[in-house]
This record gives structure tokens, C-alpha cells and sequence, in this order.
């Protein structure tokens, strides 16, 4: 899918539509619409950057392109489906893509639907990279070689679940980074531990009702043992360059449920191993199980949020599970632990810059003084979660910063809080053994 490049010399950025065949051009005389929260406006050509590698297209099915004519403050209905882009990890998306849904238009499935046009003879996107970390490229991860390091893997672990799991399935099969590192034998590796989830969130990857959209991956299906924990571990932490063993793993769902497994694998690994970073991906509320991983050896923590207001937390985990209080007490726990402690912050236009939502995460980072924020797309239907927020009362901000203004305030505010999207390695114990 590809617009045909006329009108290269526009001297704003075009909307996008595709035909009945899937078939995407731009709309001449037609400035491309972007949508942030329930608000629909002209996308801002600052907000763009060229379509970087490893992103694409998307089309949205049961909705209308938008446009605006030169001069009109409310946008034209398209001929043709409205069109988004995807983007790889380490890039926030700064608006969404707009479009109007028909009475028949299905549920999205979970992706970021980020606002695309055509603009100085080229596809562009509404997004910022945040973290320059090249881990998860999608160039440094050559399929064949892929596949050849699975195949040495299992052919000396394929007695080994977790090797199994997360080689036939997150490697090979869904593209997992993590996953497809381990098997390469570099960075971030994973070892998913629970099946289980003490809360219910609206845009879970891998758990949905018969309702929702379709999962993006399948959960783990077995308990492995602290052996195979151990084994995988120690394959890894021993001699991968940033060596990092993460539980909690988008193939499961919440690791302290396993509280007593995690920290049993953890302790047999650092009796044997000092080398690497013991990282745990949590939602962050189940204090006391995470205590019990950080005296097993756990060296740091990122924690999931959805947002600093209470009422839009809550909405977001289904009124499941414990509250946003007994988050921040396991990420005060960390900090005074000494982990090295991040905020996941599910990013969503229109709410995550909503004033009211930056003053609240400001009065979170001031309390409970994290190392890092890991920003991330929320993957979800916008129409789907806008109207979940709408049946709870809630709503996005009329009058939202623009994500690009919000990460210059908390720059300028936090300067020594770093900004990224990905797990960073601890240095301590990078050291290759002799």
C-alpha cells in the first residue's frame, strides 16, 4: 500500500484514504484529520516524521476517512476507509487517526492507531522516537538467523518447557524481541511464570472476553519448574552482552501470582551467577509477593500504570484487583529496596495530556520518586476505550497539552528522570566472567 505521490509539493500534510481494495492514497485538497481523545483537528506537520522502519500501514474497517477543506474548522467525509500507522518500540505516538465509525463498524483489534498523511513526497507519522536504544530494531533481527538459533537452542534445551515456549511460540511465532534475544543470546531475555491475573485490564494482549477483540498472543499454558527457570537463566545471565532476565512477559499474566516460584528460580540463580540484571514487569499490586522476590535477589522493577487518577485507573483494570494506593506503596517499596524502579506509562492522546492526568502523575513522581518512565502506546480500539471511559463517567481532556508538550514539561521538571521505552540493564553486573 502506497500513495500514488502526487502533490508532493502540498503545502500541508494530506489525508489518506483507501479504496475498496486496500489500495491507499492521499486526497487532494483535503488536510489530514488526527484525532486526540473525543476531539477531531488539523494535524500539526511538527508533530511528523517519516514513516521509520518497521512500521506500516493499517486500515480501519467500518470507518470514513476525514479531511478538512482549506479554511473549515469541521472535517469532509472521505471516499474511502480511514487509514493508521503502526510504529516499532521506542516511538510514542502523539496523535491518533481519525475517522467516523458506521453503525456496523467491528471492534479493532489491539493495535496503536496512529495518525498518518502524506507530507513532503512521503508517508509520515504522528510520533516521536523516545528511546534510542537499538535492541529492538526491526533490522537486527534477521529471520534466518532467528530461526538457526531456535533450532541450536531447543536441540540442547528442547527438554526444557519454558526454552520450548518461548522459542516455538514468542520467537518464532509472534516476533517477541525478548524472546527472539534469548535464542541470540543478547540483552533482554524473558521467562514467563504465570497463567494467573489478580486484575482484568481493558487492553490486556493476552486475555480478552469473548467480547473483546481478539488477543494479541496467547497466555502461557503450564507452571514451569525453578529448574527450567534456573536453566534458561543461567544459559543467559552467564555470557549475553547487557545481560537482563525479565519476569513478566506479554504471554502471561501478572508474575507475583507466582511469587514463590520467582523468587525460588532467583536465589538458585544468584548462588550461582552475580552477572546481569534480575528485572520483574509487574502491575504493581501485590506488595508483599514482591518483597518476598526482592530479598531472593531482584534487582529492579517496572510497573504498569494506566493512569495517575484514581477514577481512570480503576476504569482501566475493570474495577478489578487492588487500587492505585497499593501501587504506589510496591513502588515506594522499590525505591527504598534500592531497585531500580519505572513507571509503564500507557500512553493515550487526549488523556495522558489531559492537565488534570499530568498533575496527578506529577504528584505520583514526586511521592514515590521513580528511576525512569518507559512510555508506551496503549494498544486499543480508540472508539472502544473512549466509550468504557464514557459509561464510568469519565471522558478525555477538551483542552489536552499535546504529548510533545508534555514530555518537554517533565524534562524540564525531572531532569534526572529518564525517558524511554525499554528495560535498561544495570551496569554493576555486566562483568564477563573469566
Amino acid at each position: 500500500m502506497s500513495p500514488s505521490g502526487r502533490n508532493a509539493a502540498s503545502r500541508q500534510p494530506l489525508a489518506l484514504a483507501a479504496d475498496e481494495r486496500g489500495r491507499v492514497c492521499e486526497v487532494p485538497g483535503r488536510a489530514a484529520a488526527v484525532r486526540v481523545g473525543a476531539r477531531i483537528r488539523r494535524l500539526d506537520a511538527n508533530e511528523l516524521i517519516p514513516l521509520p522502519p518497521g512500521a506500516g500501514l493499517l486500515l480501519m474497517p467500518g470507518r470514513r476517512a476525514l479531511g478538512f477543506r482549506r479554511g473549515a474548522d469541521v472535517p469532509d467525509l472521505l471516499d474511502g476507509q480511514a487509514v493508521a500507522a503502526f510504529v516499532p518500540p521506542g516511538h510514542l505516538v502523539t496523535s491518533l487517526a481519525a475517522g467516523r465509525a458506521g453503525d456496523d463498524a467491528p471492534l479493532l483489534p489491539l493495535h496503536t492507531y496512529a495518525a498518518v498523511a502524506w507530507w513532503r513526497g512521503r508517508l509520515q507519522v504522528a510520533a516521536r522516537r523516545v528511546d534510542s536504544d537499538p535492541r529492538h530494531d526491526p533490522d537486527r533481527f534477521d529471520p534466518e538467523r532467528v530461526r538457526r538459533a531456535v533450532e541450536r537452542g531447543l536441540r540442547r534445551f528442547g527438554g526444557n518447557r519454558l526454552m520450548v515456549h518461548h522459542g516455538r511460540n514468542c520467537a518464532l511465532r509472534y516476533a517477541c524481541p525478548n524472546a527472539r534475544n534469548l535464542f541470540l543470546r543478547r540483552w533482554e531475555a524473558p521467562a514467563a511464570v504465570s497463567a494467573e491475573c489478580n486484575t482484568a485490564c481493558l487492553g490486556c494482549i493476552s486475555h480478552q472476553p469473548a467480547s473483546g477483540p481478539p488477543s494479541a498472543q496467547p497466555r502461557l499454558d503450564f507452571v514451569p519448574e525453578a529448574g527450567e527457570i534456573v536453566e534458561l537463566g543461567l544459559w543467559h545471565l552467564e555470557r549475553a552482552p547487557a545481560a537482563m532476565l525479565s519476569f513478566g512477559q506479554g504471554c502471561e499474566g501478572e508474575p507475583l501470582c507466582r511469587a514463590g516460584l520467582i523468587a525460588e528460580a532467583v536465589n538458585a540463580i544468584r548462588k550461582r551467577c552475580q552477572r546481569g540484571t534480575i528485572h520483574l514487569n509487574s502491575n504493581g499490586t501485590l506488595p508483599q509477593a514482591l518483597e518476598r522476590c526482592i530479598d531472593a535477589g531482584l534487582d529492579s522493577l517496572r510497573v504498569s500504570l494506566p493512569a495517575a487518577r484514581r477514577e481512570y485507573f480503576s476504569a482501566y483494570r475493570q474495577q478489578v484487583g487492588p487500587g492505585l494506593e497499593t501501587v504506589r506503596q510496591s513502588l515506594r517499596l522499590a525505591r527504598r529496596r534500592g531497585l531500580f524502579v519505572s513507571l509503564n506509562l500507557l500512553a493515550f492522546p487526549g488523556v495522558s495530556d489531559d492537565p488534570r492526568e499530568v498533575e496527578a502523575l506529577e504528584q505520583l513522581l514526586d511521592e514515590c520518586r521513580p528511576d525512569m518512565i518507559q512510555w508506551r502506546n496503549l494498544n486499543i480500539d480508540p472508539d472502544f476505550y473512549l466509550e468504557h471511559l464514557a459509561r464510568h463517567g469519565l471522558s478525555a481532556a477538551t483542552q489536552p497539552l499535546g504529548m510533545l508538550a508534555l514530555l518537554e514539561r517533565l524534562h524540564r521538571r525531572y531532569p534526572r528522570l529518564r525517558q524511554g521505552s525499554f528495560n535498561p540493564p544495570l551496569g554493576k553486573r555486566q562483568t564477563t566472567p573469566e
